[in-house]
């Protein structure tokens, strides 16, 4: 597979900002990304269409871009360098996290990022690869309940409660974690 076969599911007339249709361009043309870091030198700010850009350009629908071509060490120093201009995107926060993942093949480090990620937009918390979030909401209950609040929105209230009360089981044992849980269910 390639960035192009990827690419197509963003098409340009779609995007609605010209710095992602250029993105996409160089994505495709050059396959560089030294050159995508050119083309964002003088914006402020990103926009997540931007960032789904790039992410679909670069790592395809795998956490890592072997399959667009990329070598993982000049991907995670491209996001790294992406992450530390625009830190208060949380769509890169999360990706970033999922290289951290991978490089140190625990979650320790990557928390932080996914902590910054959440806090900026919880609903983000859908975007992550669903057999990772599985492994990230069982090693850590504070991710659990960022899933929860998510899960309150898109959930009909029967479903909701009987997840509740399969979580209000599951830690029956941690009264802390409970009263967290009944927190979301109020709101």
């Amino acid at each position: 597979m390639s960035t192009e076969y990827y690419l197509k599911f963003l098409p340009e007339k779609n995007l609605k900002f010209d710095i992602s249709r250029k993105i996409r361009k160089s994505l495709i043309e050059e396959h560089k990304l030294t050159r995508i870091i050119e083309l964002l030198e003088n914006q402020s700010n990103i926009e997540n269409e931007t960032v789904e850009v790039i992410n679909k350009g670069v790592r395809g629908p795998y956490p890592d871009g072997s399959y667009c071509g990329f070598v993982f060490e000049e991907e995670f120093d491209f996001w790294k360098t992406l992450v530390e201009k625009f830190s208060t995107n949380g769509l890169l926060n999360l990706i970033f996290a999922e290289y951290l993942v991978q490089k140190d093949k625990h979650y320790e480090r990557a928390n932080e990022f996914y902590r910054k990620g959440f806090e900026i937009d919880f609903r983000l918390i859908g975007f992550i690869e669903p057999s990772w979030l599985d492994e990230l909401i069982e090693n850590n209950f504070e991710f659990r309940l960022v899933y929860l609040r998510l899960q309150k929105e898109q959930y009909e209230p029967e479903d909701f409660s009987e997840l509740i009360d399969f979580l209000k089981d599951k830690y029956k044992s941690d009264p802390d974690k409970i009263i967290e849980i009944e927190k979301i269910d109020a709101s």
